[in-house]
């Protein structure tokens, strides 16, 4: 086996023992069960927030992600799908297997856990943000790290919570992204950057509702 094949399987094994008990919902059958109009009275809010995850799913589906632009996405499958009240809106908790690109060519290859929010307006359910918000934050993140390494700003560099030492690096900011390998579990998130000279890995935390490096970097 591969390694990208087998730190995909073992990422999966590690998710899989806290989702032990959870139904799988097929989203492409609950959307074709939810598309007449009586059926989602019927199968009341969860099951119609579960439709509109299918269908902002299809192929071509994508989001903006701050500071890198849209992210398209190629292929993206939900698994072991919740979909729970929170608040005044609803939450469709997921594993999330996808693959996409930025338009400058890096591609994203994804393995994680998602708590997509839901919001109800105009009489249906919508996704109040981005369609797979843990990727989103993990990308905007690595993102501003590159651009602060493209322009040499140690200060900025710093403020992310990166090793200043990289922004004195020509290298560093010459440096294009290639691909992003990403996992998000509910305690990290790790991250593999090829780079067109060279690799980098990551581990980030959230620290007060914000994405920061670990101390380790590998």
């Amino acid at each position: 086996m591969r390694r990208g094949g087998r730190e995909r399987v073992e990422f999966r094994a590690r998710l899989g023992h806290r989702w032990r008990g959870m139904a799988r919902l097929p989203l492409v059958a609950l959307s074709i069960a939810l598309s007449a109009t009586g059926c989602e009275r019927i199968a009341g809010p969860q099951a119609m927030v579960a439709g509109a995850l299918a269908e902002a799913s299809q192929p071509g589906a994508g989001f903006e992600v701050d500071s890198c632009g849209r992210l398209s996405l190629a292929r993206v499958q939900f698994s072991r799908l919740l979909v729970k009240p929170e608040g005044e809106g609803m939450v469709a908790v997921a594993t999330v297997d996808a693959e996409g690109a930025f338009v400058d060519g890096a591609r994203v290859s994804y393995l994680g856990l998602e708590r997509v929010p839901f919001r109800h307006e105009a009489g249906r359910w919508q996704i109040a943000g981005a369609l797979l918000p843990a990727l989103e934050a993990s990308l905007s993140l690595m993102c501003r790290r590159r651009q602060a390494l493209a322009r040499g700003d140690r200060d900025a560099v710093e403020a992310l919570g990166f090793s200043p030492v990289e922004a004195r690096s020509r290298q560093a900011g010459e440096d294009r992204v290639r691909r992003w390998v990403v996992r998000v579990d509910r305690e990290r998130v790790e991250v593999l950057e090829e780079g067109s000279i060279g690799n980098g890995r990551f581990v980030l935390k959230r620290e007060n509702g914000a994405l920061r490096p670990a101390p380790t970097v590998f």
